[in-house]
């Protein structure tokens, strides 16, 4: 059997096949039916997950529009101002309504026990920190239950004893969150420690900051009165600069005491002692003696 080499370039379609040929390949490269169609020329099949998350989606945006047409307008627009004075004339009314309280006045003696008053009473309908609060330290204080308690032989209890001296905040400024958080964790040990029958003491007190106290009454000379400590003089200096110390040791003492803290305020200590005129005698002495 012989085999026949044919060469030369193929033949050419006839007019009608190529126009056939061409229309098969854009409706479909492969002549056949494309996945997710019916057939040639059908729209798409969905799936039924596909679908479902359409309708998910539609339901989503309908919601969406219905809450954002429910919202009042931009600020400063009528709809938003005339829903902000509705709320106003309506708590404008009420306060009319029931009274607005005068603000509270403690009727308890200072040092007494607190006297409690009826649940019908006005400032006792609903929680008010200040009418809850007042008058229990100053009982507390002068019952003297921060007090270290001792056996009768004056020897701490058998339990043993709990102290924590104040890490003593600086005179210079006011307490902040941080001294707030401090002495709520040392106050919660001390408690503790004297329910389970410890001696215990919670020392309260102030630090003197030496420079940086000078440096703030330094600058609040200058920003009140434009003025320097060398303008003021050694004395005078001296005397604002201890004002300032007694103005801010009672802030601070006031905030404790305002905490609730169980401080035994009976020992109360100032890192600044009345030690000057012994150090400057030791000192003479020891010059003059070429020490």
């Amino acid at each position: 059997m012989h085999s026949r080499t044919v060469t030369g370039a193929a033949p050419a379609p006839a007019p009608e096949n190529s126009t056939n040929l061409v229309n098969a390949a854009s409706a479909d490269a492969t002549g056949l039916s494309a996945s997710r169609k019916d057939g040639r020329d059908k729209a798409d099949v969905k799936s039924e997950k596909e679908l479902d998350k359409e309708r998910k989606k539609a339901d989503k945006n309908a919601k969406f529009q219905a809450k954002k047409k429910a919202q009042p307008g931009p600020p400063g627009s009528a709809g938003n101002k005339k829903d902000k004075n509705d709320k106003k004339d309506k708590k404008d009314q009420k306060d009319k309504d029931e009274g607005v309280l005068p603000a509270y006045v403690e009727e308890t003696a200072k040092g007494d026990k607190k006297m409690l008053k009826s649940l019908d009473d006005p400032y006792h309908k609903a929680y008010m920190r200040a009418v809850v609060e007042s008058a229990w330290y100053d009982w507390w204080e002068k019952e003297g239950f921060f007090k270290p308690e001792f056996t009768q032989d004056g020897e701490p209890k058998a339990k043993g004893t709990f102290v924590i001296p104040i890490p003593p905040p600086n005179v210079t400024g006011k307490l902040h969150c941080g001294h707030a958080l401090a002495t709520s964790l040392q106050d919660l040990l001390v408690r503790w420690h004297r329910t389970q029958g410890y001696t215990t003491l919670y020392l309260p007190g102030c630090d003197h900051a030496a420079i940086p106290t000078q440096a703030v009454v330094e600058k609040m000379l200058w920003r009140q009165e434009k003025k320097t400590r060398h303008d003021l003089g050694r004395p005078k200096f001296l005397e604002t600069t201890l004002a300032w110390v007694d103005e801010y040791k009672g802030n601070i003492t006031a905030v404790l005491k305002r905490l609730g803290g169980s401080f035994d305020w009976t020992r109360k200590a100032f890192t600044m002692m009345n030690f000057s005129t012994a150090v400057i005698k030791v000192f003479v002495c020891m010059r003059q003696s070429y020490l």
